[in-house]
């Protein structure tokens, strides 16, 4: 009862279930009854909990109560589902008086209470974000548009419009401004250099130029901490296969490295890699074997990785040579079918 607002309900619920009593001759029993009749269930059940328990009705009233929040229970949920149906048709004044019409028969309904409040804040969200579409609109058309009225009114100075267009400009940038600090402060790097982008575009100052370029470096630094994740992970893998004996596996991997690169993890793998296949030997077999694997399986680029690393080990091998050299014919053919079908539509 701290809130001005429900003390002002209480004092209205309160006269309300008194005028029912104002005159000597109305029953309690009659007054809930026509309270009930009107959806005043909370109001009823207000009448009831102040009633004399001397009074001939207490008894019968009080019985009634469990009834009476029921009621109050299934009413406050309708009131809130019709709400929920006119917000999702975006029907705001109806889906607010429906909420607000259902709160003056109870007016200290808890329930309605919430659901007005949750109607409010949809409305100023739907508002806002309207607003923002708005904005991202006009800075997207305005740049554009005040190019040609500058070329119109050059040539004919009576033009009107100008005027209208900077007040939107000035609204439109504000607008977007605040997005993209908010989304700057959220670390939404993404988001906010296009939201910077729009204000820029419709007028750049130095702190809208000083925060693009502070995101911008944000965006490097997490694309940079990407892809260094990425690398460690790919390492990670290659050290697994190097331990578990897996040289084929390693060996493909290892080919995805860069020379430049200088993490010692990744050097130490590949020293130990090249040692465990110069002891190998059996590696050759089991490239070839491997080769034939990938070949089977469909894996043309991988058969061919395979074979040719297998014929850089053993150069003498012509039979893995002529394996080889109708993997790469079979390759050339499947690329100039595929280069014919797709010129071909």
């Amino acid at each position: 009862m701290n809130s001005p607002r429900l003390g002002a309900a209480l004092l209205l619920t309160l006269c309300s279930a008194c005028s029912y009593l104002t005159t000597p001759a109305v029953d309690p029993a009659a007054a809930v009854a026509a309270m009930l009749t009107e959806q005043q269930y909370q109001p009823a059940l207000t009448l009831i909990a102040t009633l004399d328990p001397a009074h001939p009705s207490y008894r019968a009233l009080m019985a009634q109560r469990s009834e009476i929040a029921n009621s109050l229970a299934l009413f406050e949920r309708t009131t809130a589902e019709q709400a929920t149906q006119l917000l999702a048709l975006q029907q705001w004044q109806q889906g607010q008086l429906t909420v607000a019409l259902a709160l003056e028969k109870n007016p200290l309904s808890t329930a309605l209470l919430a659901e007005q409040q949750r109607m409010a804040a949809a409305v100023s969200e739907y508002g806002r974000h309207q607003q923002l579409q708005l904005a991202i609109l006009r800075a997207n058309y305005i740049p554009r548009e005040k190019t040609l009225l500058n070329n119109i009114q050059r040539a004919q100075p009576a033009t009107p419009g100008r005027k209208s267009l900077r007040e939107q400009a000035v609204e439109s940038r504000a607008i977007l401004w605040r997005q993209a600090q908010q989304q700057a402060a959220e670390n939404e790097w993404s988001s906010a250099l296009e939201s910077v982008g729009l204000v820029n575009s419709l007028e750049q100052t130095v702190a809208s130029l000083a925060l693009q370029r502070d995101i911008e470096q944000h965006l490097r630094e997490q694309q940079q901490r990407r892809k260094d994740q990425k690398t460690k992970q790919k390492i990670d893998r290659l050290v697994a296969a190097v331990a578990a004996d897996d040289l084929i596996a390693a060996d493909i991997m290892a080919q995805g490295f860069s020379e430049k690169n200088q993490d010692q993890r990744l050097r130490k793998a590949l020293r130990q890699l090249q040692l465990k296949i110069d002891r190998s030997a059996h590696y050759v077999q089991q490239l070839i074997d491997s080769g034939q694997k990938y070949y089977t399986e469909g894996l043309l680029d991988l058969a061919i990785l395979s074979w040719q690393k297998a014929l850089t080990l053993d150069p003498n091998n012509s039979e893995l040579e002529q394996l080889l050299q109708r993997a790469l014919l079979f390759q050339s053919n499947y690329q100039k079918l595929q280069k014919s079908l797709s010129q071909g539509r």
